[in-house]
């Protein structure tokens, strides 16, 4: 459940992030990336070490969710696969 919650709250700061990462006129790289480090990482992270020990499939959860935020911050599309980032 704590889980859940987390990400939902990622999630919404991650959709701020896109708004900020227009195509033509957005924030660039380094804004968007302090942006994520300011507002995203720290939600990802709160109280992980009690969930340090959840199921994997709990934690690829918020690994999407990290994954979602890096493409945004480069610009990649959805179907960028991480290692080539």
């Amino acid at each position: 459940h704590h889980i859940m919650k987390t990400n939902r709250k990622a999630m919404r700061k991650q959709s701020v992030m896109r708004k900020l990462a227009g195509t033509t006129w957005g924030a660039d790289i380094r804004i968007l990336s302090q942006v994520y480090t300011g507002a995203v990482r720290p939600t990802l992270e709160y109280a992980s070490s009690t969930w340090i020990s959840a199921a994997h499939s709990n934690k690829s959860i918020l690994e999407k969710t990290q994954n979602r935020c890096l493409r945004t911050i480069l610009g990649a599309m959805k179907s960028t696969p991480i290692v080539e980032m």
